[in-house]
């Protein structure tokens, strides 16, 4: 058997580990169904992202095939006529060539002069002047693959390829004239590099990192926006060029990698170089933990306002409704009147109704207690003397006045009498027939 007060104690203890409990398995579910959403968008808003470059790409492709034709043939042109070049001339030449071109495709474009050593000797890029090439293995192949030949076919890249002097896209003819002995190389500028830059400035949600990179045969070589990844297992770039998109996930950072096209150098080379652009999305995940710590703070106030408010209620209920209650139980236990102090200072209907009734019924009762304890006593003093007068038999009552037995008794006792005859006075009173009589009284009797 429990008291109430132990019970309300334990019901309460329950009550707390109930709230915490659900509590913690709340902010699990918080945790659980924001890292699966903020996974979700981040996925998708990467993969938009992806299908959009892919897009601007294949646009800007076939651009260039349009125009294919008329950039091969003004290439030939200007091979000709660099033959037959002063070389003193060269750089106010490169220059012409420039202006002539531009007016014809209606885009930029830039005209260089390398040599055999493959460093850049004229430019109309002025950033470019002086550079050397071989420090890139894809130049090296290519020019290796121009000098051997017999003629002066063009290298045609038919794909963007990113210049980081002039910080675009641009398409590369690139020939070998042998008189002169060196190269003759156009770049042909294209709108991809715009176009990327305002959709990553468009689409760029907060916190993430978007870059493209730059690989020649699945080698990162420089990054064509953004900043550079460092692939610390080569199982990662496998994925990427297997499946054409990956997913990383760290303590700190989700990574989507995700090709974005492939094309070839040198295709007719027993060995062409494969080239692609990887986008590479890095997503923080600190706005996922402050996420989660702010709606972790949130459930804990609201938590402890639920469980301040709970307490407040059982101990406004302990305060105004138990306490007085057992107060009245042990007052009945012990046969007392319930007294205003043991009621609650915010009364209460039924506790006030209940103590009224009991207080009612418990002065009643003490009541008839006294009458019969006032009864007893004055049975006992009968008991012990009656005044009776010794001649006619009448008893004498408290008011001094003289009364039959019978109005006594009956007054005293509240008893009523029947009359009837004894034998002696039967005798007395008929001497004559008393025997006779007293044998019809005795047969009736035991009939």
């Amino acid at each position: 058997m429990i008291s109430l007060t132990k019970l309300l104690t334990k019901l309460n203890k329950y009550n707390f580990i109930t709230l915490l409990v659900a509590f913690l398995i709340s902010v699990f579910l918080v945790i659980i169904l924001t890292i699966y959403h903020f996974k979700k968008a981040f996925i998708e808003t990467s993969s938009i992202l992806s299908e959009n470059i892919k897009y601007y790409f294949e646009d800007s492709i076939q651009e260039i095939r349009n125009n294919e034709e008329k950039f091969k043939n003004l290439h030939l042109k200007y091979v000709s006529l660099l033959k037959d070049s002063d070389s003193a001339n060269l750089n106010s030449l490169i220059h012409q060539i420039k202006h002539e071109v531009e007016n014809q495709l209606k885009t930029e474009v830039s005209v260089a002069i390398i040599n055999r050593n493959l460093k850049i000797s004229y430019t109309t890029l002025q950033k470019e002047i002086g550079l050397d090439l071989s420090q890139f293995e894809d130049a090296k192949i290519t020019a290796n693959y121009l000098i051997n030949k017999n003629n002066d076919n063009i290298v045609n890249i038919e794909y963007p390829v990113y210049t980081p002097a002039a910080n675009t896209f641009k398409i590369y003819t690139l020939s070998f004239i042998k008189e002169k002995n060196i190269f003759l190389q156009l770049g042909l500028d294209t709108s991809l590099m715009n176009h990327l830059l305002s959709l990553i400035k468009t689409i760029k949600p907060h916190n993430k990192d978007i870059s493209l990179i730059y690989f020649a045969d699945q080698t990162p070589l420089f990054p064509i926006t953004g900043s550079m990844i460092k692939f610390k297992n080569k199982n990662i770039i496998n994925n990427i060029f297997k499946n054409n998109y990956h997913i990383l996930s760290s303590l700190s950072q989700y990574t989507y990698l995700s090709k974005i096209i492939d094309f070839q150098y040198l295709k007719d080379m027993s060995k062409p170089i494969n080239a692609s652009i990887v986008l590479v999305v890095k997503q923080s995940k600190s706005l996922i933990y402050k996420y989660i710590l702010f709606s972790f703070i949130i459930m804990l106030l609201l938590f402890s306002f639920i469980y301040y408010f709970n307490l407040k209620h059982i101990q406004y209920y302990k305060t105004n409704f138990l306490l007085p209650f057992i107060k009245i139980l042990k007052a009945m236990k012990i046969n007392k009147f319930v007294e205003d102090k043991n009621l609650p200072d915010k009364p209460i209907k039924e506790l006030n109704l209940l103590s009224k009734y009991y207080n009612n019924h418990l002065n009643e009762l003490l009541t008839q207690k006294k009458h019969l304890e006032d009864a007893l006593i004055e049975i006992k003093t009968l008991k012990k003397l009656v005044p009776i007068c010794s001649s006619c038999k009448k008893i004498r009552g408290k008011d001094d006045k003289w009364y039959t037995i019978e109005e006594y008794l009956s007054n005293k006792f509240e008893m009523d009498f029947t009359h009837g005859i004894c034998p002696d006075c039967i005798r007395e009173l008929y001497p004559d027939h008393a025997e006779e009589i007293l044998k019809s009284i005795n047969k009736r009797n035991k009939k």
